[in-house]
């Protein structure tokens, strides 16, 4: 589906600025993260958010403060569990949205949130 491709080509993006792919769709029973990179010794949890158009306002606006509560305990558990204590941590965002011609905009938005604690 549309969330699919707009996670293919988050993914294609942060290859080509040098990342490496850990994870995509990690699974956990306190929910999932769409990509976990890494590039040298900097680890960046990144969230897609995909749109056919601009309807519902720009994409990065739907990752609001639950969902970064969310995403940072993942993450924590996935640095405590892969023992990645020693790396610096990042939470990206990827908006994604396809206009009327099915052409991709992609907005990458580096250090969108900082982890959350409450």
């Amino acid at each position: 589906g549309l969330g699919a491709r707009g996670e293919k080509l988050a993914v294609k993006d942060m290859k080509k600025q040098g990342f490496v792919i850990l994870e995509t769709n990690f699974n956990c029973t306190m929910g999932e993260i769409d990509i976990i990179a890494r590039k040298n010794d900097l680890l960046v949890f990144a969230e897609v958010k995909t749109r056919a158009s601009k309807n519902f306002g720009p994409p990065e606006l739907a990752v609001n403060h639950t969902k970064q509560k969310k995403i940072t305990r993942i993450a924590k558990y996935y640095i405590k569990n892969k023992k990645l204590h020693k790396l610096n941590c990042r939470f990206d965002v990827y908006a994604v949205t396809f206009d009327e011609k099915q052409r991709p905009r992609i907005k990458h938005i580096p250090s969108a949130f900082s982890a959350v604690a409450r």
